[in-house]
């Protein structure tokens, strides 16, 4: 049950990464490559299912609680490895949505002549 959580969880992550990449006009290579950076690392990922229910019940029993914690400490890290590549890719998902915003913004026409996008410029 905790794997199909996990897998859901990571699942939605992507399809949503996709879905809002695709919205915001970027190309649909980029848009491809942001939701596959959406993935949860594997190792996480794994020892979060290997580990999971016996950590989590665990850390739900309480800081006072005597007893071994090696599965708390393995399911523990293995959530923080998850956030923290969470908000890795969240950034750099922001920062590519700014640059492309950036890059389509209309530059500065001479008089006379139409007005361009970066994009059109570059290409």
């Amino acid at each position: 049950m905790l794997e199909e959580l996990i897998e859901g969880a990571e699942q939605s992550r992507i399809q949503k990464r996709k879905t809002r990449a695709v919205a915001v006009g970027l190309p649909d290579r980029t848009a491809k490559e942001l939701a596959g950076d959406a993935a949860y690392p594997g190792a996480a990922k794994r020892a979060l299912a290997l580990s999971g229910a016996n950590g989590t019940a665990k850390i739900l029993n309480g800081l006072g609680v005597s007893g071994k914690y090696s599965d708390a400490a393995i399911a523990s890290t293995a959530l923080i490895a998850i956030l923290i590549s969470n908000r890795r890719s969240d950034a750099r998902f922001e920062e590519l949505i700014a640059e492309f915003k950036k890059q389509k913004q209309p530059t500065p026409a001479k008089p006379g002549l139409p007005t361009k996008t970066a994009l059109e410029v570059k290409a």
